[in-house]
């Protein structure tokens, strides 16, 4: 699991910045996709991002307490 830098802008935490590895910090170069998924029990909502960082693609995920999760796509 990586750790999360989000640019906090109008509405807050919108976007992720960069993502930090191994105690590196790598600016995420482009955002190729975002998707709001909600689960219709709960009302409770994840954004996901697809982003093109550090020569590989990662899959960014917000969660509706507000929590990131980073993962490598394959």
């Amino acid at each position: 699991m990586y750790e999360v830098k989000i640019y906090s802008g109008y509405k807050g935490e919108e976007r992720p910045r960069a993502i930090l590895m191994d105690g590196k910090e790598y600016l995420i170069e482009k955002i190729l996709y975002k998707e709001i998924v909600e689960d219709f029990k709960t009302r409770e909502r994840k954004i996901i991002f697809l982003c093109f960082c550090n020569q590989k693609y990662y899959k960014i995920i917000r969660l509706p307490n507000n929590n990131w999760e980073c993962y490598e796509q394959k």
